[in-house]
């Protein structure tokens, strides 16, 4: 501690001059105040003796009396002659009478409202102690607590160190203020807070919202508390084309509450899952289709074959030179064949189990027209027929070989009849031959039906 270098006009030899080294003049009565006393000696006619600086050595010269408290010899060096001794002699200093103005400020954050008290003392290193955790500053008081202490010799030079030591004592607010910044997180912006707290201090019950929590040790005294925590949770939007489906899926993720219920199932919803990260939270996502897929047409050559289509029959008889008759039936027809022709695939989708298609199926019921009567032959296999179609003969009775004969044979109907395929002919229509029926995914079925250019 620097103290003040006091002039010596012409004062008597062995008489003390007085140097305060603290704002507190001493007071006899309460002894409080602290005194440096320099002593100047002559070093040839003067009772100067070197002595020891162990204390046993008190200031008790006449004028000892104007002094509140005992004065220890702790120091004795020459002047820059060698003609004269100093003398150098200090009272002790309590810790209590250099609290009221010992002590530098400064503020946690430069923030005034949380002050951090540093005192530094001089006081007998036999009388050095350290103070307890958790003792609070001894005129400030409240939240301000010891933070750290510690004990140090004085500097080569200063006439105190034999005697004395400096202590320090640093007493911090505590919880101090609160720190806070904006960082930007997956969900959304986040708030970042930082505060010194009290060891043993317990993180907050984490939420939802809650990124980080935790309390780190300083040292014995103080910790650190560190809160991430969302300041509002934004939810994640994603897009992806699916080019076999030719359609857009977005995807949600969000993050919600550990216990949230289940997300319930609904109509364009592909894909779900709630997968947790911690105690107390869990990330959704979710992918959905705002539409079902296009409905998909392709198309295919192939071979199919058409029935015969009989719409009518002639008859001509020939009378031959022995009175037998020759009858010829014909048909009036599209003979049956072969041929080339387009099928279309069509590919749709659609919610919920379909309705069978079987029903909606192309597929004409054929018939074998034959008969094998006395005067005429038909045999047609395969056939569409119009209504109302029959084959008659009949021989006159005059007949010389015959006699009277009638013969008729009406033809089978079918229930499409040639004339209406023909007219599906046509109109270049395409008629439903086969279709498949399977589950997709998501309650979405895909129907496939096979089409045919009748031709």
């Amino acid at each position: 501690m620097a103290t003040s270098k006091a002039p010596f006009p012409d004062p008597a030899l062995e008489i003390g001059i007085p140097q305060y080294p603290t704002p507190n003049v001493p007071d006899f009565y309460t002894k409080n105040g602290h005194i440096i006393l320099v002593e100047k000696l002559s070093a040839e006619k003067g009772s100067y003796n070197p002595r020891p600086l162990d204390g046993s050595i008190t200031y008790n010269k006449r004028d000892a009396n104007k002094w509140p408290s005992p004065l220890y010899l702790v120091y004795q060096r020459p002047d820059e002659t060698g003609k004269f001794i100093y003398n150098y002699y200090a009272n002790d200093r309590t810790l209590a009478s250099q609290d009221p103005w010992n002590f530098g400020l400064d503020y946690s954050s430069n923030d005034p409202a949380f002050p951090i008290a540093t005192r530094t003392y001089i006081v007998p290193r036999s009388q050095y102690a350290t103070v307890a955790l958790g003792s609070v500053d001894p005129v400030f008081g409240g939240a301000m607590k010891i933070a750290s202490q510690k004990k140090e010799e004085l500097p080569d030079g200063n006439p105190l160190r034999s005697r004395y030591v400096a202590v320090q004592r640093v007493y911090e607010t505590i919880p101090g203020p609160i720190v806070s910044g904006s960082v930007m997180q997956e969900f959304g912006l986040a708030t970042q807070v930082k505060q010194v707290v009290s060891s043993g201090t317990a993180i907050a019950t984490p939420s939802a919202n809650t990124i980080s929590s935790s309390v780190n040790p300083i040292d014995s005294v103080k910790s650190e508390l560190s809160n991430v925590t969302y300041s509002s949770v934004e939810q994640l939007n994603g897009y992806q084309y699916d080019p076999d489906l030719n359609l857009i899926i977005s995807t949600t993720k969000e993050l919600i509450a550990e216990d949230s219920a289940p997300l319930g199932i609904t109509t364009g919803l592909l894909a779900y899952k709630d997968e947790p990260i911690s105690a107390w939270q869990t990330v959704r996502i979710v992918s959905r289709i705002n539409s079902l897929p296009p409905t998909r047409y392709e198309y295919k050559s192939g071979s199919y074959s058409s029935p015969n289509l009989v719409t009518g029959f002639t008859t001509e008889v020939t009378q031959l030179p022995s009175y037998e008759l020759n009858v010829s039936v014909t048909p009036i027809m599209s003979a049956r064949r072969s041929y080339q022709t387009v099928f279309k695939y069509e590919t749709s989708y659609q919610y919920n189990q379909p309705v069978l298609l079987g029903d909606l199926l192309y597929d004409p019921v054929t018939t074998n027209i034959y008969y094998d009567g006395y005067f005429f032959k038909i045999n047609i296999p395969d056939a569409l027929t119009d209504p109302d179609l029959s084959v008659t003969f009949s021989t006159p009775e005059t007949d010389p070989i015959h006699g009277l004969i009638d013969e008729t044979y009406d033809v089978p109907v079918t229930d499409e009849t040639a004339t209406e395929f023909q007219a599906k002919v046509t109109a270049k229509s395409f008629q439903l031959i086969s279709f498949e029926i399977e589950y997709w995914k998501a309650n979405i079925w895909r129907v496939s039906k096979q089409f045919v250019l009748l031709k």
